[in-house]
């Protein structure tokens, strides 16, 4: 008989700590992450995003409808298959196929900003590194459990830092020390929910910040230069 692993104890009663550890990972849900950058690429970064006016509002519909709200269907269709245990996928082995579904539906979402957006280029990389490290993630998933919200949060963290230096006329320090704060707050929800260990969000973020932030960064200048 085998002893479950302490991050896939479910809890049986919460309080207050707890309920405020939901909210802080439902507000900063990997999935989220995408909407949010364009957010902060919009309004922080001249330029960033939008190339004609009108566009604003049609891609943060299209891209929220694609990153967040159609992965978050294929794994509530997941679960009413009983191909997964869970919605939040508590367990290291539900975790693989949403993974690789979400980074296909990613991957598909790029495709079509390419082609019927005027799309800053530095965003379609954004989404390409983000799909590349879901893709890592999905296989690392395969053989042990990393923290999908330590990815999504330092990520995001990770981008902003380097639009901050590619774009230094853009004051993106203010927004940079609030990505940091949720990045914190959210290590922390998940490790007060039992979701992880220590391990596996200190992994997540590293994960993001190598391999997200590194792509980011060859492409980025690479292909400015």
């Amino acid at each position: 008989m085998t002893t479950p692993d302490h991050a896939e104890i479910e809890k049986t009663t919460y309080g207050f700590w707890d309920i405020l550890a939901w909210f802080a990972s439902f507000v900063f849900h990997p999935l989220l992450m995408p909407t949010y950058l364009y957010l902060i690429g919009s309004f922080g970064v001249q330029g960033f995003v939008y190339q004609q006016e009108g566009n604003w509002w049609q891609l943060l519909q299209f891209l929220f409808t694609i990153t967040f709200a159609i992965p978050g269907l294929i794994i509530l269709l997941l679960r009413r298959l009983n191909m997964i245990k869970s919605i939040t996928l508590d367990l290291q082995t539900d975790r693989p196929l949403p993974m690789f579904l979400t980074a296909v539906v990613y991957a598909l979402s790029i495709f079509l900003m390419q082609g019927s957006f005027i799309l800053n280029l530095d965003m379609l990389i954004i989404l390409a590194c983000i799909t590349l490290t879901i893709l890592v993630a999905a296989l690392i998933s395969l053989f042990v459990k990393i923290s999908a919200h330590a990815i999504g949060t330092a990520g995001t963290l990770t981008y902003i830092l380097l639009l901050a230096y590619k774009y230094p006329e853009n004051n993106l320090l203010p927004l940079a020390v609030l990505a940091a704060m949720a990045w914190g707050l959210t290590m922390a929800a998940r490790l007060q929910l039992g979701a992880h260990t220590q391990a596996q969000v200190w992994w997540g973020s590293a994960l993001a910040t190598v391999l997200g932030g590194g792509m980011f960064y060859i492409f980025s200048w690479g292909l400015y230069l």
